[in-house]
């Protein structure tokens, strides 16, 4: 993947990132089996588990491959749909709070950084800029897009596509042209 299809792929990555979180809260509400403080729970876990996860392995992944990492990340996220495609249980919902902390946790240092690795100067602000802006953006598009599924009884179908739409970017993650902060400045 050259440098531009990298930057926009780190866009779309971002994107799904923060749309996973903020999707799922119209359907939060149409589970049958969830109670206001179930809820409460699950949604207060899945950021404390991420900012936990984020803070604690970050250095230990630091080794592994960034490709790897973002694919880690994107599989996880459509795993996580799958299981509240298969069921609107507390069960389901718990696991789909974990799989989204754990994949967020991996996949938030590391684009930014393959930005920062492909990107310089002016392009690197005005690529950090437009981050904020897809992952600000997903938090207004993905529960209008759930509550507009739900209106319609279009639910499973949203979240087949949104399953996968990621297992496609995973495997586009693959492909990721990722140069290293530390291979950059000494030219090699």
């Amino acid at each position: 993947m050259n440098n531009i299809k990298t930057t926009y792929f780190v866009y779309v990555a971002v994107f799904l990132s923060e749309f996973s979180f903020f999707f799922s809260l119209p359907l939060l509400g149409k589970s049958p089996d969830l109670s206001a403080s179930s809820v409460a729970a699950c949604l207060a876990g899945a950021i404390i588990l991420e900012s936990i996860l984020m803070l604690v392995t970050t250095g230990y992944l630091e080794r592994i491959s960034r490709r790897k990492l973002i694919f880690s990340s994107l599989a996880l996220r459509s795993i996580a749909f799958l299981a509240i495609l298969l069921s609107l249980s507390l069960y389901s919902w718990i696991l789909f709070f974990v799989l989204i902390s754990v994949s967020k946790s991996i996949s938030k240092p590391f684009l930014r950084e393959i930005l920062a690795g492909n990107l310089s100067g002016e392009s690197l602000k005005k690529a950090m800029n437009t981050f904020s802006l897809f992952q600000n953006s997903a938090v207004f598009v993905a529960p209008s897009l759930a509550a507009i599924a739900l209106n319609y009884d279009l639910i499973n179908h949203v979240i087949l596509m949104v399953i996968i739409s990621g297992i496609a970017m995973a495997l586009m993650a693959l492909t990721i042209n990722y140069t290293s902060s530390s291979n950059k400045k000494s030219g090699s």
